[in-house]
């Protein structure tokens, strides 16, 4: 490979102050023992192909499987890149995907799915405190949901997805909706449209 030196700087663009115009493309500039010298940047290689799908609506790795929503279908995906068609969910820019012990769970568009990778069964489940969901974690070998466009929050029985009980309780820090779940270190935390909970 030739030497190639970089000195000076370049011209700035006006209409765009904050980027570099020095900045390369599929290389970038490394000292070596001293020396300048060029290094690719690590590329992408095509793996996995939808030719009739648009959207991906969400991913997520359950159990080391990776899991895939494009448009209304849920996909499970190999290491080779293969993609087999889980069944129907709906589409929603909002969909979310987790786990439960082995089990998939999946909320798109309000509605709640669970797939079991050992009967290779997609089922919506109802039923619980409220309908309409709005996101579903992982806490305390439970499922954990949301209500969409509310202040409730439910959750299923230990180590079952599917068995939901009518449980629930209420986000009373602020009466503003849910929009997410996330459990970190321990504590569940409540992102709402105005505010943050943590509940343990």
């Amino acid at each position: 490979m030739p030497y190639v030196d970089f000195f000076g700087p370049s011209a700035r663009d006006d209409d765009n102050r904050w980027v570099s115009s020095q900045r390369l493309v599929n290389l970038y500039r490394e000292t070596a023992g001293g020396v300048p010298v060029l290094r690719s940047v690590l590329g992408m290689v095509a793996w996995a192909t939808l030719t009739d799908q648009v959207f991906c609506r969400a991913m997520a790795v359950v159990e080391g499987a990776l899991f895939a929503i494009y448009d209304g279908t849920l996909y499970r995906v190999s290491s080779t890149g293969a993609l087999t068609s889980l069944g129907a969910v709906e589409s929603s820019a909002t969909a979310t995907i987790g786990g439960n012990n082995g089990l998939v769970t999946v909320v798109s568009g309000g509605k709640y799915f669970v797939f079991d990778p050992d009967a290779n069964t997609l089922e919506e489940v109802t039923g619980g405190a409220f309908d309409n969901v709005g996101d579903a974690v992982f806490f305390g070998q439970r499922t954990v949901r949301s209500e969409r466009g509310g202040r409730r929050i439910d959750w299923t029985a230990l180590a079952d997805a599917t068995d939901l009980d009518g449980s629930f309780a209420t986000a009373e820090a602020r009466d503003d909706s849910i929009l997410r779940l996330l459990p970190i270190g321990g504590a569940l935390w409540v992102f709402k449209e105005r505010s943050i909970e943590m509940w343990s």
